[in-house]
């Protein structure tokens, strides 16, 4: 079974909304070019365990532990205008197009996502600030990216465990008495 992450990574390149758009996984991916424009970076950033457990489907709380964690996702948003003319705002205009996408996916993601191991929903998410970034260390530069910092709360639930079957059973009955 996935995990949240690649859950989510898979949901968001299953969307129609990203359609045309690199999606790239990973810190490691924040200022390559090794991919074409429009291009989305998904970096976890991590977060805080929380006191209650996260939501999981079939999860039977008498029985299983679970954990959830306030985790934080910062999406990088690449983009730029295509016209040989454009200047610094038509990048940012672009860039701004690519977040309503983006949101777009994320949402379609809590919808419409199914895999090939039949996981029919995605992750709760909640949008929380967005910043400007340069694109350092890049050989070509259309200006700045915008990174979208989202909350996804997302479980950590350890396997079931295991169920004790008695296949045999065995007594010894001593009686005492009192004379």
């Amino acid at each position: 079974m996935a995990g949240p992450l690649k859950t989510l990574f898979g949901a968001l390149r299953a969307s129609q909304a990203l359609t045309g758009v690199s999606l790239v996984y990973g810190e490691e991916e924040v200022h390559t070019q090794g991919q074409p424009l429009p291009m989305v970076v998904m970096v976890p950033m991590g977060g805080p365990y929380e006191d209650s457990p996260a939501y999981s489907g079939n999860f039977d709380r008498t029985v299983e532990a679970q954990w959830g964690i306030s985790q934080t996702v910062d999406f990088y948003l690449w983009a730029a205008d295509p016209s040989p003319t454009a200047t610094p705002i038509d990048h940012v205009d672009a860039t701004e197009s690519l977040r309503v996408l983006v949101l777009a996916a994320l949402q379609d993601q809590r919808a419409q996502y199914i895999d090939v191991v039949d996981i029919q929903r995605g992750l709760y998410y909640k949008p929380l600030a967005e910043r400007w970034v340069q694109m350092d260390g890049g050989l070509v530069r259309h200006g700045r990216a915008l990174v979208l910092t989202v909350l996804v709360p997302t479980p950590v639930a350890p396997p079931a465990p295991p169920v004790a079957i008695i296949t045999d059973e065995a007594f010894n009955v001593v009686l005492t008495g009192v004379v």
